[in-house]
């Protein structure tokens, strides 16, 4: 399937994708571009350091489908940990 999304940047189309794992999603754009994959249909893993509980709650409160993964991507050992979890 397709999935178009907008921001104030623009359009933004995601295709043949179930699951999207997007970073800094616990506010601003990423909790956007979050918002808007899950309310396409798409899985949305959102990764965030901390405070991404909080963001999560609220999408699952709408009805979203939304997990969150703790991670730093300027860390390897959190990108591993990450990583490993999800997979």
């Amino acid at each position: 399937g397709t999935a178009e999304i907008t921001n104030r940047f623009g359009d933004v189309r995601v295709t043949n994708v179930g699951i999207a794992f997007v970073t800094g999603a616990n506010k601003g754009i990423g909790r956007e571009i979050s918002q808007q994959l899950a309310a396409k249909g798409i899985f949305v893993l959102m990764g965030a350091r901390e405070r991404g509980e909080k963001a999560v709650a609220d999408l699952r409160a709408e009805g979203l489908s939304v997990e969150f993964i703790q991670i730093d991507v300027t860390s390897q050992p959190s990108v591993d940990h990450a990583a490993a979890e999800v997979d």
